[in-house]
């Protein structure tokens, strides 16, 4: 028996097997379509969180600022901030500062080598705005304490763990370093949040 013979007995079934045939595609098709349309969606409100280092060098006053900056397409919620130098996790810009610059800088607002001291606050579940700034840091003072602190930061890993309102989230390590996608934004046990607080 050949095929058209087949088809012509059997033409409610051939039917009925292409008609199966075509609602599969369909299905297939309107799945990845919208696996295409949800991943446009994650896309179009990702964030990129990196770390910017600002230093101005003069003769008689000289100023470091760091800044938190979100340069994805996407607001970012912003998880923990870490700070630690040489391995050890610090508290706040005043226990930094001290520490890299070799005990240059006390705490005190009376030190002659500084002439300006602003920390911006960088609280946990902040939203930042795609393509806004956060200064977490800005300090003048004199030439050699801002080049103490300048090759200090180098030696420093700052990091900052950031989500998107689909809660993909990405860690951050270091000035101009890309971010890295993570399974979320928890603080491991023992590691101290960065408390800098504003004056």
């Amino acid at each position: 028996m050949g095929l058209r013979t087949y088809i012509k007995k059997n033409f409610e079934l051939v039917i009925s097997f292409v008609a199966v045939a075509m609602a599969v595609a369909a299905v297939v098709v309107a799945f990845y379509e919208t696996s295409l349309m949800r991943e446009q969606a994650r896309l179009s409100v990702k964030p990129s969180i990196w770390f910017d280092q600002n230093t101005v060098r003069a003769d008689e006053e000289s100023s470091l600022e760091i800044i938190v900056s979100n340069r994805g397409l996407g607001p970012a919620s912003l998880g923990y901030f870490t700070v630690s130098f040489s391995g050890k996790y610090l508290k706040s810009w005043k226990d930094w500062i001290p520490t890299v610059s070799e005990g240059e800088y006390v705490a005190d607002t009376s030190d002659d080598a500084v002439n300006h001291l602003s920390r911006g606050t960088v609280p946990a579940y902040y939203v930042l705005a795609d393509g806004r700034d956060l200064q977490t840091l800005k300090i003048r003072g004199s030439a050699e304490l801002i080049e103490s602190l300048r090759a200090g930061m180098q030696k420093s890993e700052l990091t900052m763990c950031a989500c998107s309102f689909y809660e993909d989230c990405w860690i951050t390590r270091g000035i101009d370093t890309a971010p890295q996608p993570i399974d979320d934004c928890k603080l491991e046990e023992g590691v101290p949040r960065f408390q800098n607080g504003r004056s």
